[in-house]
C-alpha cells in the first residue's frame, strides 16, 4: 500500500511490487498473496487497488486517494509496523501505552461488522454490581483516551447505545443478522460531540470562544482541543480560539477543567456559568491549601489584639477562599497582591464585630489606629507612651484617644476572680464601690426606721 500510494498515478507493475516487497521483508510475494491482499484491502477497508489492463499496471485509485481513505490506512499500519520492527532493534527507547480493551473483543466485533451480524454481549456498567445480558447490532467503533468503544443498537434499549469494550465480559457472534441504517454514518453522527458523546434527539452544537495565554496557547494550536478547532485572533500573549460542539457533554467540561486557568472561557455565557458552578473542587482545594501560610502571615499582625489565633486563622481562611473566588488571572496580578487586602479585610470585620458590647466603626478605626502608634512609639521610645504623646501624634484629643481605647478593652465579668489566699476568691464585684448603700446612708435608714 505505501509504495503503491506513493508511486501515484504512475502506479507500480508487479515485478516491480514484488521486487520492493522482497527487499524490504526478505522474502518473495507469490501472485496468489497478492490478490488475495488486494482483495482483503478493498473488502474490509474499501480502499480500490486497479490494475491497467493495457500495461499491467497497478496503483490505487483516483477516489481512495481523494477521500483519503488510502492515507490514514497506510499512516495506521506504517507506524504500527515501524514500532513493532524498532523494538527489537530499539529496546529500552520506544515506549507505546497499551490500550487494554484492544486485546480482546475487538477482531470479533469487526467479524460481526463485516457481516452484519448481531452480537450478544455480557455488558457490565461500573455502577452495577453483576453484568447484564444484551443484544446489540453493532454499527459502529471509535478508540478514545485509550479505550474502544462500540456503538450499537441495543435491541433491549430499542435504542443506539456506547459501550466500552473493556466492560464487556463476554462475547458471542450470533447467526441472526441485522440491517445498518441507510447512510449510517459515525463520524457524521459525532461531528459536534466531544469524546464519545452521543448525542441527543434535538440537541444541537454552538460556538464556544476561548482564549489561552503564552505557551499554553501555543500547545493548543498545536494540539486542538477538537478538530473544530479555528484560530480566531491572536491580541498581546493571548491566542483566541473556537469550537462548534455540543454544549451537553460532560467529557467537554472535564476536557475544559483540566487546563484551569489557562484558558478563559468567553462565550456563550452558559457554558461560562456551568463550568462556574461546577467549578474545580480539586484545583480550588489545592490553592487553598497552597496558600495557607499566607493566611498565617496576615493574622501574625492582629496577634495582640487579645483574640484566640485558631478564630482568626479560621476567619483568614474565610478570606482566602473569597478571594480565590474573585481573583482574576487576566488582571496579571500576582495572587498574593490581592489575596493579602482581602485575607486582611475579613479579620478586621470579624474584630470589630465579634464583641459583646457593640461598638460604633467609627471608634474602632480610632481605636486600631491608636493601638499601632502606641506600639510604634514604644519602638521608637524604648517605653509606653504617655495619653498626651499618642494623641499628639495622632493629631485627635486626648479625651477620643481615652475613649476610643476604653472601647475596644474586653468586657470583664463582675464574678471574675482577682485574689485568692486559700479561702473564697475575692472577684471584681467586691472591688466595686457601692456610692449609694454606703454606710452614712445604712445609719440614717437604721435612725429613721427606729
Amino acid at each position: 500500500m505505501q509504495v503503491l500510494l506513493a508511486s501515484g498515478d504512475k502506479g507500480l507493475s508487479l515485478n516491480e511490487i514484488t521486487d520492493k516487497y522482497e527487499s524490504r521483508f526478505g522474502t518473495e510475494l507469490p501472485r496468489r498473496t497478492f490478490v488475495n491482499h488486494r482483495n482483503a484491502v478493498q473488502e474490509i477497508f474499501g480502499v480500490d487497488i486497479v490494475c491497467d489492463r493495457r500495461t499491467n499496471i497497478y496503483s490505487v485509485s483516483a477516489r481512495s486517494r481523494m477521500e483519503g481513505t488510502a492515507e490514514r490506512l497506510v499512516d495506521s499500519f506504517t507506524v504500527n509496523m515501524v514500532l513493532e520492527q524498532g523494538r527489537g532493534k530499539l529496546g529500552g527507547r520506544l515506549f507505546v501505552e497499551n490500550i487494554p480493551s484492544g486485546h480482546k473483543h475487538l477482531t470479533s466485533i469487526i467479524a460481526a461488522m463485516l457481516e452484519n451480524k448481531c452480537l450478544e454481549i455480557a455488558y457490565c456498567k461500573y455502577s452495577s454490581a453483576a453484568p447484564e445480558p444484551l443484544t446489540v447490532h453493532p454499527y459502529a467503533l471509535k478508540e478514545d483516551k485509550r479505550r474502544w468503544y462500540l456503538y450499537a443498537h441495543c435491541e433491549e434499549r430499542s435504542a443506539l447505545r456506547c459501550y466500552s469494550l473493556d466492560r464487556i465480559r463476554q462475547l458471542h457472534i450470533l447467526d441472526k443478522k441485522f440491517k445498518l441504517p441507510e447512510g449510517f454514518d459515525l463520524e457524521e453522527l459525532l461531528a459536534t460531540s466531544f469524546g464519545t458523546y452521543l448525542p441527543q434527539e434535538g440537541e444541537k452544537g454552538c460556538t464556544i470562544t476561548f482564549r489561552a495565554r503564552g505557551i499554553q496557547g501555543r500547545y493548543i494550536e498545536d494540539l486542538p482541543i477538537h478538530h473544530s478547532q479555528t484560530t480566531l485572533k491572536k491580541e498581546g500573549d493571548w491566542t483566541y480560539f473556537s469550537i462548534f460542539v455540543n454544549p451537553d457533554s460532560n467529557d467537554l467540561y472535564f476536557e475544559l477543567r483540566k487546563y484551569g486557568a489557562l484558558i478563559e472561557i468567553l462565550s456563550p455565557q452558559s457554558v461560562r456559568e456551568r463550568l462556574g458552578k461546577d467549578g474545580d473542587t480539586a484545583a480550588r482545594d489545592k490553592l487553598i491549601e497552597g496558600n495557607l501560610r499566607l493566611v498565617l502571615s496576615v493574622i501574625q499582625r492582629f496577634d495582640k489584639r487579645g483574640e484566640c489565633p485558631d478564630d482568626l486563622f479560621q476567619v483568614g481562611c474565610i478570606g482566602l477562599i473569597k478571594a480565590i473566588a474573585n481573583f482574576d488571572p487576566g488582571k496579571q496580578v500576582r495572587f498574593s497582591t490581592y489575596g493579602v487586602p482581602m485575607i486582611a479585610g475579613e479579620v478586621r470585620r470579624y474584630l470589630r464585630d465579634n464583641s459583646a458590647i457593640r461598638v460604633s466603626r467609627s471608634i474602632r478605626d480610632v481605636a486600631y489606629r491608636v493601638l499601632q502608634c502606641k506600639e510604634a512609639m514604644t519602638t521608637q521610645l524604648g517605653r509606653d507612651p504617655s495619653l498626651e504623646e499618642i494623641a499628639k501624634a495622632l493629631d485627635l484629643p486626648a479625651g477620643e484617644v481615652s475613649q476610643a481605647l476604653d472601647a475596644v478593652c474586653a468586657p470583664v465579668s463582675l464574678y471574675d476572680p482577682v485574689y485568692a489566699d486559700g479561702g473564697d476568691p475575692l472577684t471584681v464585684m467586691d472591688q466595686v464601690r457601692d456610692t449609694k448603700n454606703t454606710e452614712g446612708n445604712w445609719m440614717e435608714h437604721i435612725t429613721l426606721r427606729n
